[in-house]
This record gives C-alpha cells, sequence and structure tokens, in this order.
C-alpha cells in the first residue's frame, strides 16, 4: 500500500512576524498551531523552537519540552517532528579569518544536536543528507557524512526515527546509501525537498529523477519552498505515491494571502481528494511507521 500523509512545518528557525503575522513563537502559540493544524489533517507536526524574548531560533532543551508537552496535553496521536538542525550554520567571510572564532565555536557536534530530542519526547526527527550553500550570501549549512551516520547511531537505540532529508540528487545517493548500509531502520521515510536555493528545482524531471535514485518500497514525501513551486510540483508528488509537506516554514501564503497553519494543511488535504487519495491519520501513521505514543 501506498502511504500518503500531511505534514505541516509549523514556523521554522528563520521566517518571523515582519514576513507574518501568523508565525508561532513561544511554545504556547507552536503548540496551538500545531494542534490546529493535526485538526485540520496533519498526521505530523514538524516544529522549531524560538527564544520567546527575540524569536530568534534556539536549541533550548527546555523550550522543546514545554512545546511538546504542550501538544499532548491536547492530542495524544499527533506524531512530533522536532528539528536536529541547530548549531550547523557556518558563515563564512571572503576575508581572513574566513571563519570567526565564534562562529566556529556555535557549531554543535552530533550528541548535542539531538540532545533535546528524547527528553522532549520527540516521535520524529530530519537527517539532512549532505551540506549545501544557505541562500545566496555566505553561509553553509553542515551536515557531513560522518555526522549523519553517528546521529543515526544515537538515534538507534531511541524511541525517535529519522526521516531522510533531501534536497539534490548527490543528496538522495547518499541517502539510499545509509538505508542499504542499514544505518537507519527499514521503516525510515524519505522526504524530498524542492526549491531550495541551489538544490532541485520543484519540475517534473526533477522529481522523477529523484524517484529513480530512492529505494524501492520507502514511504516518502515532499516539500517546496515558495506557494508557486508548492503549486508546481505537489499534485505530481501525490500522483507518484507521495505525501505532501506545507506550512509557514515553507511557504506562507495560499493565493498570495497569507494564512495561518491550518488552511494550507486544509489546501494539501484537497490536492490529494482531487487525485482520489485520503490523507493518513497521525494513528494510521504511527503503526505504519511503529511509532507507539509518548
Amino acid at each position: 500500500m501506498t502511504a500518503r500523509w500531511i505534514t505541516c512545518a509549523v514556523n521554522g528557525s528563520v521566517i518571523g512576524r515582519d514576513a507574518t503575522p501568523h508565525v508561532a513563537i513561544t511554545p504556547a502559540e507552536i503548540a496551538a498551531d500545531a494542534c490546529a493544524a493535526a485538526r485540520a489533517g496533519a498526521a505530523v507536526v514538524h516544529c522549531h523552537v524560538r527564544d520567546p524574548a527575540t524569536g530568534r531560533s534556539s536549541n533550548d532543551p527546555a523550550l522543546y519540552a514545554e512545546l511538546v508537552a504542550r501538544i499532548r496535553e491536547v492530542d495524544e496521536d499527533v506524531l512530533v517532528h522536532l528539528s536536529s538542525g541547530g548549531g550547523g550554520t557556518l558563515p563564512v567571510a571572503l576575508t581572513a579569518p574566513a571563519v570567526a572564532p565564534a562562529d566556529a565555536a556555535a557549531i554543535l557536534p552530533p550528541e548535542a544536536r539531538i540532545a533535546h530530542l528524547v527528553p522532549a519526547g520527540a516521535d520524529l526527527t530530519g537527517l539532512d543528507c549532505g551540506s549545501f550553500s544557505y541562500g545566496t550570501g555566505g553561509e553553509v549549512y553542515l551536515s557531513p557524512t560522518d555526522m549523519l551516520y553517528r546521529i543515526a547511531e544515537l538515534l538507534r537505540p531511541t524511541r525517535v526515527l529519522p526521516e531522510l532529508t533531501v534536497f539534490d540528487l548527490g543528496q538522495m545517493a547518499l541517502a539510499a546509501e545509509m538505508r542499504s548500509l542499514g544505518a537507519v531502520p527499514e521503516r525510515t521515510p524519505f522526504s524530498i525537498g524542492f526549491g531550495v536555493v541551489w538544490g532541485a528545482p520543484a519540475r517534473p524531471s526533477a522529481l522523477a529523477a529523484m524517484l529513480d535514485l530512492m529505494p524501492e518500497g520507502v514511504d516518502w514525501g515532499a516539500s517546496s519552498k515558495g506557494e508557486t513551486a508548492h503549486r508546481a510540483i505537489a499534485p505530481l508528488v501525490v500522483e507518484r505515491g507521495g505525501g505532501l509537506r506545507t506550512g509557514i516554514e515553507d511557504h506562507p501564503t495560499l493565493d498570495g494571502e497569507l494564512v495561518e497553519n491550518a488552511r494550507l494543511v486544509e489546501e494539501a488535504v484537497a490536492v490529494m481528494a482531487r487525485v482520489g487519495v485520503a490523507p493518513l491519520s497521525a494513528r494510521e501513521l504511527r503503526a505504519r511507521l511503529g511509532l507507539g505514543r509518548g
């Protein structure tokens, strides 16, 4: 059976209130938004935490724990997907020193990147399968191969299931290798990200190439940065057997209007309905992925 579900990327680590009034900042806001997305049809909610005072990205384990606890007070079933990407972005200058000591010191080792997951009660986390240039400036997101294998090793004895996230063909090849070598459980899903600057474009040819490299029999979904890219690729993803990721982190607008996450999830449900598909519920997805509650 082909599994299709909806993931809502609730708030991300970058988008702020200057971009949309609907982005959630505090644990209470993020939890409320996540639960609204779940009621609209999302089986998975992907969340980052922010410093409530500044709105900036945070890795504070206490904030993650509060967030998940607040979600669980309302919804016991929705799968909580917490970010493990914090501490990985490195600014590189064109003049010496290329890397400032303070910036280098902020890069976290594998154990620190995932230290919040188990205590907070995460169900899923993403493994970004490769480093890449971040946007058009001098920032690089670091996710080297040995770090990925180490994180996968650390997650194996826990109840947190990794999701292999890829943004180009080389990353898909790495993800496929990790699965073939048994570095991650066979039930590990794949997530394809389109529309990221210098990553795979949201085109049918790019989707076909990704699926050609993806191992047979894996559950997968896809997301796209920006509403135009999402509109272009989402129906094709569903037709090819994939699930959909949507949400303010990826594209905060619908028909050019700034909307809340629940509305974006409703749109994803409608995309699936147009090809005769009903998304899996959180309970159905938990059973499929072998993830019990709590």
